[in-house]
């Protein structure tokens, strides 16, 4: 090709380009120079005519290049009010004032119509705004603008709109009589067509971002993008969709049918989705219901089929039917790298005969899936989601490892073993989001569960659970144990009854599980339990929302040096209390019987008490195995005998378990038989007064006595020790601190009495002894002091009946305490009340002073105070 032809060519081509542009440039500034005022003083002065509301803006302005090639009306910065009947209350969070605000809304006209006078508006293109259709409670809506009285005139002024624009718009459509909510940010919209023919073909493309699509408060889309691409025919009223897509966040559906907007709006449409991701359609649920979909990753064919079809009106919603379906699919763990596979379902959702959420259902059909050694197979239908009536029917065998690792708990650390579940449930809630105890009450639950070879370890817990084995069954809100076998460490546990409310248990707060049976063990080693504790009072007894009743049975019961065989008894607890009855064991070869009760109170102390027998209890093995109670004044090598004793006892022990000293009281009735004191060293010392060998090895038949604890005191009345060779009587005092004072009467054989004179000679020269005229001697001393800091010295006899009397005083005052307290001794006619005529003689008005002088223990003063 000549290149001389080519560059002549593109000189033309230039001049041509150019003086088009000039012509335009032109033609535009000569229509705007001379068309500018008219037409925009029309179009103002005939929408003040036609228009029924408040319109504001800050500018309008004429231009042919800004919406080339037509030309345009630009209102600036523009506010249409809402139409005057619209009830404006209704609507909360929403701005019902305003029907349209937008930075600029544009009129296009033809430029070849401006210039023939022909003032027709073609397109109209709103930018940067926000529209709020609304319709109120009593059917009002906000968008009637036009005047109802205006007349068909002669106006230039017409409307025949091909293309409707808005970008970048917020649009709300909100209906309270249908419960329809729209909110979405509109990207682009564009609808075209000739909208004022009888017959046209219209186009529709939209892209939007849905924050909310919901019908009646049921939420259909929430937070996704939309996009649609629609064309169809429209004759006169009907609507003929030719071709229909439908974008929901990557998942593509297929829309066919007619909408009918005659004298009724009626729709008869279909909507179809094929090899759909599952994945993306469970992400079209709400949040609140896919809170962990990110955790998992989904394969496989899900496909979808909806009808809608029927009126819409104020009154009248149309049908919907929707089938649905999962094949072959896949759901994986990501974390885990475990899968649920083949996971099959069919399903159906439907609004019902009456076309509302109180007719509304959901199936779930078939479903069948598998998570290694794990199988699911079941079926759910909810019926009226306005009140739902749930049903369930499902059937698993599952490792319980698997499952724990694809659909972590939160609350457990380990898990292991098998489980087999077989259940049915039904039940109707008045309120799904706030479920009632009567919704729980009347629900239904029946089925089978089995447990084996499980272990468990919770996060909360220092405990290990294994070997679980059990059968159970599920009646109603209760779970019926036929048998259940576990371990906690080393103790072994078998459980037979019933856990009643334990629906009410699980789903809602406040509730109490109640369980009842049997529990039995082989060993159960109590150490295990209080050393894995944080040694607090409030863990160290059962929650205070689990109620129980039970029957134990422990064959070999260990708590430190303690040892325990063939215990058993009944426990319950009672709110903050927990009480044992009838509980019986064998010990330290001998028996135990009695009850105790333990109580939590308020400020997290807790407040034990106890009525027990002990029969024939080995003493050395009793201060043995309690590590000699503390003390080291009498300790089990110097003790050998058998106990029996009715003991009366309470204690309150602070948050750390540990007994506060001051709150003991008890009363003890006790009796050892073929008793012996074995190098007991204050009866040792005594042979610095009473030179007598039989001291060091004091054997007695029988020895009777009450001990009572009070204020910290331990007190002992007068008690005798009767052996061959010599008797003794001792009474006194011993605290808390360690600190004791003994008083004993030594009653000598008369060959005994004898070696006593002659080797202190003292004894009779000073009157410490005293003949009972029958041969024998008696020898009184006092013991003194604690245990690493003693002293012995003569006592005198001028104040021995004063201990007795003084003894058994203080014995009634701590049962009297007891008996207010706790209830005890109710059958003790000793606490007889005395009448108003007892009363009248105050023996407090007379009070005497003993005072001991103890550089001379024979002096005794009385000092009348």
């Amino acid at each position: 090709m000549n290149i001389r032809v080519v560059k002549k060519t593109l000189k033309y081509a230039a001049i041509i380009l150019l003086s088009l542009i000039i012509l335009i440039v032109g033609g535009a500034f000569v229509v705007g120079y001379f068309y500018s005022d008219k037409v925009t003083t029309l179009v103002i002065s005939e929408l003040n005519k036609r228009i029924d509301t408040e319109v504001t803006t800050d500018k309008v302005s004429f231009s042919v290049l800004k919406k080339f090639p037509n030309a345009s009306i630009e209102f600036e910065n523009i506010t249409i009010k809402s139409s005057k009947n619209i009830h404006k209350n209704d609507f909360k969070k929403t701005n019902a004032d305003t029907l349209l605000q937008a930075k600029s809304l544009f009129l296009e006209f033809n430029i070849i119509d401006i210039i023939k006078e022909n003032y027709t508006i073609k397109k109209i293109n709103i930018e940067n705004g926000k529209i709020n259709i609304l319709t109120d409670f009593y059917g009002e809506d906000n968008f009637q603008l036009w005047r109802n009285e205006i007349e068909k005139d002669n106006s230039s002024l017409k409307f025949e709109l091909k293309d409707l624009q808005a970008n970048n718009t917020k649009i709300n459509i909100r209906n309270l009589i249908k419960g329809f909510d729209l909110r979405s940010n509109v990207k682009k919209f564009k609808l075209s067509g000739a909208f004022g023919s009888e017959a046209y073909f219209l186009e529709s493309n939209f892209t939007a971002y849905i924050k909310r699509f919901a019908i009646d408060n049921i939420v259909y889309i929430s937070e996704r993008e939309v996009t649609t691409d629609v064309e169809m025919k429209v004759i006169k009223d009907t609507y003929s969709i030719n071709r229909g897509k439908l974008n929901i966040a990557g998942m593509r559906l297929d829309i066919a049918g007619t909408i009918n907007n005659n004298e009724k709006t009626e729709f008869d449409l279909n909507f179809k989705g094929k090899d759909l991701n599952i994945k993306t359609f469970l992400s079209l649920l709400p949040d609140q219901y896919t809170k962990n979909i990110d955790d998992y990753e989904s394969s496989g064919r899900f496909y979808f089929d909806c009808v809608l079809k029927g009126e819409l009106s104020k009154y009248k919603n149309p049908k919907i039917d929707v089938k649905f379906g999962v094949e072959n699919g896949n759901v994986k763990n990501k974390k885990s790298n475990l899968e649920l596979n083949n996971i099959s379902l069919t399903g159906l959702f439907s609004n019902g005969d009456k076309h509302s959420s109180a007719t509304s259902f959901i199936k779930f059909e078939n479903l069948k899936s598998a998570l290694g050694k794990s199988e699911f197979s079941g079926n759910l239908i909810i019926n009226n989601f306005l009140n739902p009536l749930i049903q369930l029917a499902l059937n698993t065998n599952l490792d319980l490892a698997e499952i724990n690792n694809f659909f972590p708990i939160d609350s457990v650390e380990k898990i292991n073993g098998n489980a087999k579940v077989l259940l049915k449930y039904s039940g109707k809630f008045t309120d799904f989001k706030n479920i009632s105890e009567k919704d729980i009450q009347n629900s239904q639950l029946e089925g089978d569960i089995e447990l084996s070879n499980m272990n468990l370890k919770l996060k909360s817990s220092n405990y290990d659970f294994t070997n679980f084995y059990g059968k159970g069954n599920f009646v109603k809100n209760n779970l019926s144990i036929e048998s259940l076998n576990f371990m906690i460490g080393k103790n072994d546990f078998a459980f037979q009854g019933n856990l009643k409310n334990i629906l009410n248990y699980i789903l809602l707060e406040n509730q109490n599980l109640k369980m009842n049976g049997k529990l039995s063990s082989e060993n159960f080693i109590l150490d295990e339990f209080i050393h894995s504790s944080e040694s607090s009072s409030e863990q160290a007894i059962l929650p205070k929302d689990i109620a129980f009743n039970l029957d134990i049975n422990v064959k070999n019961f260990t708590y430190d040096k303690f040892v325990a065989n063939q215990l058993s008894g009944a426990i319950y607890s009672e709110g903050s209390k927990l009480v044992a009855q009838n509980v019986l064991f064998s010990t330290m070869q001998g028996n135990v019987n009695g009850d105790a009760a333990i109580e939590l109170k308020e400020n997290g102390s807790l407040h034990f008490q106890c009525s027990a027998n002990l029969q024939k209890i080995d003493v050395k093995k009793l201060f043995y195995t309690f590590d000699n109670f503390g003390q080291s004044f009498i300790l089990d090598k110097n003790l050998n005998g058998k106990i029996s004793a009715a003991v009366d006892y309470s204690s309150t022990w602070d948050k750390n378990l540990n007994i506060i000293p001051e709150s003991v009281l008890c009363d003890s009735k006790l009796e050892i038989t073929n008793g012996e004191l074995i190098d007991f060293e204050p009866m040792t010392k005594l042979s610095s007064y009473i030179e007598v060998s039989e001291l060091k090895h004091v054997k007695f038949s029988t020895l009777k006595n009450e001990i009572i604890i009070k204020d910290r005191i331990v007190t002992i009345p007068l008690m005798d020790i009767n052996s061959t060779a010599f008797n003794i009587q001792a009474s006194g005092t011993h605290n808390f601190d360690n600190e004791f004072t003994y008083r004993v009467k030594v009653l000598l054989s008369e060959l005994l009495a004898k070696n006593a004179k002659k080797a202190k000679k003292e004894n009779d020269e000073f009157s410490y002894v005293e003949d009972d005229g029958l041969g024998k001697t008696s020898i009184y001393l006092i013991i003194k002091g604690n245990p690493d800091n003693y002293k012995i010295s003569y006592d005198t006899k001028s104040v021995k009946e004063n201990i007795k009397q003084n003894i058994k005083t203080e014995k009634q005052t701590i049962k009297q305490i007891l008996k207010e307290e706790f209830g005890l001794f109710k059958n003790d006619t000793s606490l007889i009340n005395k009448t108003k005529e007892d009363k009248k003689i105050d023996f407090n008005n007379q009070k005497v002073n003993i005072k001991w002088d103890e550089e001379n223990p024979d002096k005794v003063n009385f000092d009348d105070d």
